[in-house]
């Protein structure tokens, strides 16, 4: 049998490919990941990071601003149409929506610095 790349370097597992009676192995790649890599931690430390993350996410100030942007999503969703709403966040620092890559990305400076 003769390996053959036909379909390309996006699909999991190996497979067999039949032309013209001719069984060839198809070499695939795995996928990427809906969120990225998980974080290689002990069992330990994810416990202790998931419940402080827990902790952050229902902060005061934190669910204040997930009650005020689910508001701000509703009002803007009747105004311009759930469409205009695709790929945006809404940006409690600058008052207004932002594409999701700049709001998260603090508007081009990077989250290194921020909030020191």
């Amino acid at each position: 049998m003769e390996k053959n790349n036909i379909i390309g370097n996006n699909i999991y597992c190996e497979s067999f490919f039949i032309t013209k009676g001719i069984v060839k192995i198809i070499n695939m790649a795995k996928p990427k990941k809906k969120g990225g890599p998980k974080q290689k931690l002990s069992p330990e430390a994810r416990e202790a990071k998931a419940k402080r993350d827990l902790e952050i996410a229902k902060s005061p100030r934190r669910m204040k601003m997930k009650r005020d942007n689910y508001a701000k999503r509703k009002e803007a969703e009747k105004k311009f149409g759930k469409l205009w709403l695709l790929g945006k966040d809404y940006d409690h620092e600058d008052g207004k929506f932002e594409s999701i890559k700049r709001n998260r990305g603090n508007d081009g400076n990077g989250t290194k610095k921020e909030g020191k």
